[in-house]
């Protein structure tokens, strides 16, 4: 909060964009492309590979919080969604099992 200013101009964004290289923040609220891009860039410098997005994080804690005894009632508050399909979507527990029989294959 001190770093980023918010204690001294508490109507500034919570999530404020990044200008450039220069480290510094503007003025104006970071939006969902702006964070996508954001997690691009972070992945590409972290080397890791694949196709990710914001959604592949909304679906892993989803997915967490159903594995640890939550339902999907509660994950579907959680996510505000307004129908529990669109919940169901998110949950990754039955590909867990596919790629774990996956790996049982031997060549």
């Amino acid at each position: 909060m001190k770093i980023s200013g918010l204690t001294r101009t508490p109507d500034a964004p919570l999530f404020p964009i990044a200008l450039g290289k220069a480290q510094k923040l503007g003025a104006r609220p970071m939006t969902r492309i702006d964070g996508a891009n954001l997690l691009k860039r972070r992945l590409r410098d972290a080397k890791l590979i694949g196709s990710y997005s914001p959604h592949s994080f909304r679906a892993t804690g989803i997915t967490n919080f159903l594995e640890n005894g939550g339902t999907l009632e509660v994950a579907q508050r959680i996510a505000g969604h307004a129908d529990s399909r669109t919940t169901k979507l998110y949950d990754r527990r039955g590909q867990k099992l596919l790629v774990e029989d996956m790996e049982r294959i031997r060549y």
